[in-house]
């Protein structure tokens, strides 16, 4: 048999399988007398770019554009790395986009970055005028509002203490030994001085961090009587309408059955009353009010005789201290009926040489004064009083 050549398997067709004696197998070929059988599947080559997927059509390459596309004047494009262009369109569902900026760079443009910062007017967050933090610092030129809006002053600080408001907003002062936060307390003189209050339903462990709105309205109390004033009480973090007979401390008002709007921390206010026995002995008390007064407004009464009984003539006398300018008082002598103004008093009582008691204000700190009688003017008589005080600071 002649040899057929190329020896080779034609590259359109398939080999049929070696019989015996149907032809030579060291030549790799096709016998004579087979029916050449064509390649499988046949592909045609083609020239389009978009072609069928497993999952939809594929784009091979280049775009997909509208005959009318000019970048940033008309027309749409799709392109094959995934970036598009478009008019305007509408969302049926929601977009996700790792940031968002429109408008360029300039006062009209608008920016959302990869962390959830958002700023309006500037390229950089930290250049814009407007612009809030991911985690809720907030910064605006001004606010022109038509609706109801509560302002707080909100800080995160460390908790000295458990302190537990998941009901209810717990009141808290800050601490100048260690700058932590604790409950405030009107039965403790080293915890009256009320920062804010814990809420949020927060419930932090000491150490933890903690958030305290010193600022503002405070919300999530219940039975509160809307118009009263508020005050802080002998159970630690606890607020109620009627004031702690040790310490009066305010410290806002109920502007509904849950809110409170917490005066400004400026203006403190406390009032109390010093007393002193029938005797014949100086006494010096120190008042804790838990702040530096800067003014204190005082009333005083006294009695005493050289009997020992006190019952002698009465002395009234309102008087003040102030930390710009000198104490000074404004007595009067019921029995008498005399007056006068003396520097360095409060109260200075001139009606019974024998009874006479003086009464001064001083050693003024961050958190105390004295209130001293002094009733060496009038040895070997015995003297009593009371005085009664309003404190105020800013």
């Amino acid at each position: 048999m002649t040899d057929i050549y190329p020896k080779k398997i034609e590259p359109n067709f398939y080999p049929t399988i070696p019989g015996a004696g149907s032809w030579d197998a060291d030549l790799n070929g096709m016998p004579l007398d087979a029916i050449p059988e064509p390649n499988a599947p046949l592909v045609a080559p083609s020239t389009m770019n978009i072609v069928d997927g497993p999952n939809g059509s594929v784009m091979k390459g280049g775009q997909l554009q509208s005959p009318n596309f000019v970048t940033g004047v008309s027309g749409w494009i799709i392109r094959a790395d995934g970036s598009v262009e478009f008019a305007d369109g509408v969302f049926r569902g929601s977009l996700t986009a790792a940031t968002i900026d429109i408008g360029g760079s300039d006062a009209s443009s608008f920016h959302v970055d990869a962390d959830g910062n958002t700023w309006w007017g500037a390229s950089t967050f930290a250049a814009a005028p407007a612009k809030v933090s991911n985690a809720g610092d907030a910064t605006f030129r001004s606010v022109d509002s038509t609706v109801s809006m509560k302002i707080r002053n909100l800080g995160e600080y460390t908790a000295g203490e458990a302190i537990d408001a998941s009901s209810t907003p717990q009141l808290v002062y800050k601490s100048s030994s260690d700058g932590k936060i604790y409950k405030a307390d009107a039965d403790d003189n080293t915890k009256r001085r009320w920062f804010g209050f814990v809420d949020n339903a927060q419930n932090v462990a000491l150490n933890a961090t903690v958030e305290v709105v010193s600022e503002g309205i405070v919300s999530g109390f219940s039975g509160l009587t809307n118009g009263q004033y508020v005050y802080m009480t002998n159970t630690a973090g606890s607020i109620s309408h009627t004031p702690s007979t040790t310490f009066v401390g305010r410290v806002g008002i109920a502007v509904s059955a849950t809110e409170i709007l917490m005066f400004p921390k400026g203006i403190k206010q406390v009032s109390g009353s010093v007393s002193t026995a029938c005797n014949a002995t100086d006494q010096t008390t120190t008042v804790t009010v838990g702040f530096r007064p800067r003014l204190i407004l005082a009333f005083t009464f006294a009695q005493g005789n050289a009997s020992g009984s006190c019952n002698g003539e009465a002395t009234v006398c309102s008087g003040a201290y102030s930390d710009s300018a000198t104490q000074g008082a404004s007595y009067g002598q019921l029995a008498a009926n005399t007056g006068g103004v003396y520097s360095g008093y409060v109260c200075r009582s001139t009606g019974n040489a024998a009874g006479d008691v003086d009464v001064t204000i001083g050693n003024v700190t961050e958190t105390s004064f004295d209130v001293t009688f002094d009733k060496s003017g009038g040895a070997p008589g015995t003297a009593k009083g009371d005085l009664f005080y309003v404190a105020f600071a800013e």
